[in-house]
């Protein structure tokens, strides 16, 4: 269901990592809201046992072994708390799902808190459960407010950076704080080298990483990405392999060979080609749209 949010999951993810946090993610539907279900994926059983929360493959079947836990959710007047229950049916060999409960006192329940397709975060910070709705952009924006409670508590305790990345960061921020500084060098090199010069670092043709440990990429053009690394996909379980792909998708490029050279996204791209997630979220899949069929190409496991 994550492809199907309202929101793209990449920014919730920049966002908590931007407080060096992690987070695991669901997206209710309105069939779940209307019935108080929502299903535990892996990731998110996975999640919930990592955390100490709660273990499905522990738990019976039935009412008798439903398991109740504290929650706080994230609202624009501050954390409220209430109960998460985690169950497994006697019924559909017991998947796993879990309900969050509203509270009498305030008027707060799920359905009014979100709609169908919002993306949803839970974390935990110092063993409590927290939910945060990544839909809801004022509420992320507050964030980062002078005095804001969710930017409180998010970097609360968040010392994840090592003394060398700290020190490596507060010399970026220094140099970004210089405004625009020529280049040294001319050439395509020049940027890299007037970066290490200003970080205080010899030229060398060692390929070590470039500061302590930590490796630098810097460019002159806004256009172009730096590739800082790239997934193969798992070819003994992908049906296409590489050179089937080529000859299937590619073109002849200006040297006159056979090449194929694009992006994949959540939409398919000229070529028909785009990512999809499965719904039991074991893998991203490379999939062909064409001719009114649709097929796998590529696979790669989570």
């Amino acid at each position: 269901m994550l492809s199907q949010s309202d929101t793209p999951i990449d920014q919730a993810i920049r966002f908590f990592s931007g407080y060096g946090r992690s987070a695991s993610y669901f997206v209710p539907t309105e069939t779940g809201l209307g019935k108080a279900i929502v299903d535990a994926t892996d990731s998110l059983r996975n999640f919930f046992q990592a955390e100490l929360i709660h273990d499905y493959a522990k738990q019976s079947q039935g009412n008798e072994g439903k398991e109740l836990h504290p929650i706080n959710i994230i609202t624009p007047q501050g954390p409220l708390e209430t109960q998460i229950s985690f169950y497994r049916p006697k019924t559909k060999k017991g998947d796993p799902r879990f309900w969050i409960y509203g509270d009498k006192s305030t008027g707060w329940s799920l359905p009014t808190f979100v709609k169908p397709r919002n993306l949803l975060a839970l974390f935990v910070i110092e063993g409590k459960l927290y939910l945060l709705n990544m839909s809801d952009v004022d509420l992320i924006r507050d964030a980062s407010r002078s005095g804001s409670v969710l930017g409180a508590l998010l970097g609360k305790d968040t010392d994840y950076l090592d003394p060398v990345a700290f020190e490596l960061l507060e010399k970026m921020r220094t140099l970004r704080a210089r405004g625009f500084i020529p280049s040294m060098k001319a050439g395509d090199t020049g940027v890299g080298f007037t970066l290490e010069t200003l970080l205080g670092i010899k030229a060398n043709a060692k390929k070590t990483p470039d500061f302590k440990g930590i490796e630098l990429k810097s460019g002159r053009s806004k256009k172009n990405r730096a590739t800082l690394f790239s997934k193969t996909p798992d070819w003994k379980i992908s049906p296409f392999s590489a050179m089937d792909i080529v000859n299937r998708f590619g073109y002849v490029d200006p040297l006159g060979r056979r090449s194929y050279y694009n992006t994949l996204k959540d939409h398919p791209n000229s070529q028909g080609l785009y990512l999809f997630v499965p719904a039991e979220e074991q893998s991203i899949e490379g999939r062909a749209l064409s001719n009114m069929k649709d097929e796998l190409v590529t696979v790669w496991p989570l």
